[in-house]
């Protein structure tokens, strides 16, 4: 299923309002994607009719829940950004390495964080 561009924007900017999840303006897809489920498991005839149902959901609303936790990046694996860990061993850990050779120990703390 699919939605007009402001369906997106409405939709992003509900679920900001809602959750504080920020999707950016070209995520239509995500939008799109991450709400045909909900769609078919409540038996919703069209992206048009779910977004239309959204300013009428009060607080807590199971299906404010669902569409929220939809659109919520649900992945906790701390790996799943590939390409950043291997700058850090690549790049990162060596010019450490070099700078701090007289030291014995290099503490890193990682914060948790999801932009998606």
């Amino acid at each position: 299923m699919s939605l007009t561009k402001q369906e997106s924007v409405y939709t992003r900017n509900w679920a900001k309002e809602r959750s504080v999840i920020v999707l950016e303006d070209d995520k239509e897809y995500l939008v799109a994607s991450r709400l045909t489920p909900v769609l078919k498991r409540r038996g919703i005839g069209s992206m048009s009719e779910l977004i239309g149902q959204l300013p009428l959901l009060k607080p807590a609303a199971d299906l404010e829940d669902e569409v929220v936790d939809a659109m919520a990046t649900n992945e906790t694996f701390f790996f799943r950004n590939k390409h950043s860990f291997d700058l850090i061993r690549e790049h990162l850990l060596p010019d450490l390495q070099a700078k701090l050779s007289s030291e014995r120990k290099l503490s890193i703390w990682s914060a948790a964080y999801s932009s998606d």
